[in-house]
């Protein structure tokens, strides 16, 4: 089953030191080779984006789609 959440139902849930923790550790990452990194790909005339990326150390891995627009989703594996 798929859950789709809008912006304003998840926005309260994010604890700021902890995210700020996260992406320290996935800068230190980066540093050391360890995220994988694909170049954003564009479609349809450049009316839609596909960026993906993982963090291996922390076995993470994600996608963002957006479309002209404005309309965007973002998947977490």
């Amino acid at each position: 089953m798929t859950l789709i959440l809008r912006q304003s139902e998840v926005s309260g849930l994010l604890d700021l030191p902890r995210a700020m923790a996260v992406l320290e550790q996935t800068f230190r990452e980066q540093a050391a080779g360890q995220v994988k990194q694909v170049a954003p790909l564009r479609f349809m005339n450049r009316g839609m984006r596909l960026v993906v990326g993982g963090l291996e150390a922390q076995d993470k891995n994600g996608l963002r789609v957006s479309v002209t627009g404005g309309c965007e989703m973002a998947l977490l594996f």
